[in-house]
């Protein structure tokens, strides 16, 4: 049950003797919604930016205070004289008991001790560049039967971007989110997201393999549904799109995260879908979201709170000066295609190279060989795709390539050198 199923059980009870008070009751139900989305997250972390506090224990303040809001406007909510002379109406009783089951759900959950996942944590600091949490469960208007909105929340997530109005992400539900939510298991629904399935094994290298087959097909105008399945009994539905030239991701379990390179968020989430599948088999599949991408919408970067603070890595003397010549071969082409204004893929290369050179920059040459060699390995990277055009491919033999790769071949050779 929702708070949203009493809307529908009032245009049920409604007849013209009652339509002026339900009509009143129903405007009070909304004014409460409106009450406790009046200020968003982002709002209330720039508001408390000289507070102190964590981003964490700002989130625990800001959904206990939402939760409070609920529980009280929920009092007095039951206390219309709606009830008392409701006499045997049914749906009317049938109100009276969700918003009781709501009250008493968020009234555990406002004295609920948070668990930190410390392995997303560690994961958050090694990878992403910015975070700023978000949690489903925390949800004030969800019933004792709450099993996650997930889906509702990532198509929510998808018209937020598209709009522009990322800031005004909430985990507090709504009656369009639910009604998504409850779309989620139509057969319709189903059968489109069976389109694109792949198995998940615990093995790492498949879980990358995967993911870096997605990010292929992931542009600057598409918002993504990302699915994974890991226990064989439920989906859980996250959203995932580009932003500049790096990615964000929605884990509507924990939070709004961006990656400042493709490398860094398929790292992040191979090591967190290991964590989450461990002994069992799961799948994972992604359907384009019906938004269109907004990618220089980017809140989280102006957002100084959400940011990853890291020290410099020491940048490393390789003592070679061939491999320090090839890596700036590729350097010096990635700001070529910087250059290239009007290709998407060009400037996702760019980017990716950019990342690369700062790595190599502090690492030991084994390392730099090891890292290229599985970059070479692997052709649904993002330096290594866009290797020629169908009729170079002729051409060549079937042997076509790209000034990228050709350009990793070069360091991995350099690198074997002593």
């Amino acid at each position: 049950m929702h708070y949203s199923d009493c809307y529908s059980l009032l245009k049920k009870a409604r007849n013209k003797k009652n339509a002026i008070q339900l009509d009143a009751f129903k405007q009070r139900m909304e004014q409460l919604e409106s009450e406790v989305n009046q200020q968003g997250f982002f709002q209330y972390v720039k508001k408390n930016k000289n507070s102190g506090r964590t981003l964490v224990e700002l989130r625990q303040i800001y959904d206990n205070e939402c939760i409070t809001l609920v529980i009280h406007g929920i009092e007095n909510l039951l206390q219309d004289p709606l009830f008392k002379d409701m006499g045997s109406h049914r749906c009317l009783t049938d109100v009276q008991k969700i918003l009781q089951d709501i009250k008493k759900t968020a009234e555990e959950q406002h004295n609920h001790i948070r668990d930190e996942d410390a392995c997303f944590y560690s994961l958050i600091r090694q990878y992403a560049s910015h975070f700023l949490p978000f949690e489903q469960s925390y949800d004030p208007f969800k019933g004792s039967d709450f099993i996650g909105y997930c889906w509702g929340h990532t198509h929510r997530y998808g018209k937020l971007v598209s709009q522009e109005s990322l800031e005004q992400l909430s985990v507090a539900s709504d009656r369009g989110l639910y009604h998504r939510f409850r779309a989620n298991w139509t057969y319709g629904d189903t059968l489109l997201r069976r389109k694109d399935w792949y198995f998940v094994m615990t093995r790492e290298e498949k879980i990358r393999k995967t993911l870096w087959a997605m990010l292929s097909k992931l542009d600057d105008q598409s918002v993504f549904n990302f699915n994974f399945l890991v226990s064989g009994a439920n989906f859980h539905s996250t959203g995932l799109r580009m932003v500049g030239n790096g990615i964000e991701y929605y884990e509507t379990n924990y939070g709004l995260i961006r990656f400042d390179s493709r490398e860094n968020a398929v790292n992040f989430l191979t090591y967190h879908l290991l964590n989450k599948v461990q002994h069992s088999q799961g799948e994972i599949c992604w359907v384009k979201l019906p938004y269109p991408n907004k990618p220089y919408h980017d809140p989280l970067v102006h957002l100084p709170a959400a940011k990853i603070e890291r020290q410099p890595d020491e940048t490393m003397n390789h003592n070679n000066k061939a491999l320090d010549d090839a890596i700036g071969c590729i350097q010096a082409y990635g700001q070529q295609l910087k250059k290239n204004t009007r290709s998407v893929k060009a400037h996702i290369k760019a980017n990716e190279i950019e990342k690369l050179v700062e790595k190599f920059a502090s690492s030991a040459v084994e390392h730099i060989a090891g890292h290229t060699r599985n970059i070479l390995a692997n052709k649904k990277h993002s330096l290594m795709l866009n290797r020629g055009t169908g009729l170079y491919f002729f051409k060549c033999h079937g042997k076509s390539r790209s000034t990228t790769q050709d350009l990793l071949e070069d360091i991995y050779r350099a690198s074997q050198l002593i």
